[in-house]
């Protein structure tokens, strides 16, 4: 059964499989939705929440019910009041509620770098071999190649995170 997810257009010209859309619109399995610099998008699931699609951003819809791919950019995940699941990929790790009514913020460079940014909920991470469960006011960093690090508080000082950076991954970021 496939579930009807809902694009509304929010600013600017973004677009659906290389077509520009206005107004509202259907998404389906295997549908690329892109905004440019100057367009922002809504995708509403039923029983799940919204996801809103920020300047600069390509996601697609992976599957009938309630996963997709952020290939690039940025978005932010709100799904107060869900009744189902919501599972995120990007290149680099798999990314899903560990309970429902999860908010947070995910960005993905185009080297295949993400950061997760967990407003309130909890959320399930697993990339390669490694699992992480982590809870809302804690952000994540996931580098190409060398995996997701720990996960850090928001109040954290820049000279932490450098250091936390600096023994997970070996480098300073």
């Amino acid at each position: 059964v496939t579930t009807q997810w809902t694009i509304i257009a929010k600013s600017g010209t973004p677009q659906l499989n290389n077509h520009t859309i206005t107004g509202t619109t259907e998404i389906n399995k295997g549908d690329i939705l892109q905004t440019n610099g100057f367009s922002e998008a809504t995708l509403e699931m039923p029983n799940v929440g919204t996801i809103e699609v920020l300047e600069s951003t390509t996601i697609e819809r992976l599957d009938g019910s309630y996963s997709a791919k952020l290939i690039s950019g940025k978005i932010i995940i709100n799904t107060d009041g869900a009744k189902e699941f919501l599972h995120i990929e990007t290149s680099q790790a798999d990314i899903t509620e560990f309970n429902l009514g999860t908010n947070y913020i995910l960005q993905t460079d185009e080297s295949g770098n993400s950061t997760i940014e967990l407003i309130d909920g909890w959320l399930q991470l697993i990339s390669g071999e490694t699992e992480i469960i982590f809870p809302g006011e804690y952000n994540l960093k996931i580098l190409k190649g060398a995996g997701a690090g720990l996960p850090y508080h928001t109040s954290s000082t820049s000279e932490f995170i450098n250091l936390l950076d600096e023994y997970i991954f070996g480098k300073k970021s």
